[in-house]
């Protein structure tokens, strides 16, 4: 797993409001901190520092202690609880998902349609070495597919279904290749 130290270079982040969830979008930092102003967040250089670690490590999936480790190394006095705790606002703030894909650890993610147009992805999970790929690029029939279960689901149970998460776990072709 790689994961990657802010280069020093500005972040190009922003939040956008969509039916109360907040997303990242390309900007800049000053509008990362308005947005964070304006809605009662406190914009401090840790959470700054935090949302970076996981915009540029976002195919990494870094647990709590990873951000930690490379938090650090811009903000080298900020404490284990720090991260906990934006973590946690950053989840009720619908900016980053927890995910476990069942290593016993949890990972971190920013938000579906934070870091990249795609509005939705899923999960390839090596259950060998452990590395997890965002699935995007879904076929036509894909999407049909999933499509036709949500509202069979919804229809079924009487459910309004707003989103749905899938996970494939399996072996990735570089465990199969040293096999």
């Amino acid at each position: 797993m790689e994961l990657y130290v802010d280069s020093g270079e500005p972040s190009d982040y922003i939040l956008s409001e969509n039916e109360n969830h907040y997303h990242i979008v390309a900007m800049g930092n000053d509008h990362l901190l308005q947005w964070m102003e304006e809605h009662g967040i406190r914009p401090t250089s840790g959470r700054e520092v935090i949302l970076s670690v996981l915009a540029e490590n976002r195919d990494a999936h870094p647990t709590a202690e990873e951000i930690y480790t490379i938090a650090r190394h811009e903000e080298p006095s900020m404490g284990m609880a720090t991260v906990y705790r934006t973590l946690e606002l950053f989840i009720e703030y619908h900016l980053v998902r927890k995910c476990d894909f069942g290593d016993g650890k949890a990972r971190f993610e920013l938000k579906t349609g934070v870091y990249s147009p795609v509005e939705h992805h899923h999960h390839l999970i090596c259950k060998q070495c452990g590395k997890i790929v965002n699935y995007t690029n879904f076929r036509e029939e894909e999407k049909r597919f999933l499509s036709v279960v949500e509202q069979g689901l919804s229809d079924k149970y009487a459910f309004e279904i707003e989103g749905h998460t899938i996970r494939f776990y399996g072996c990735c072709a570089d465990c199969r290749q040293q096999e």
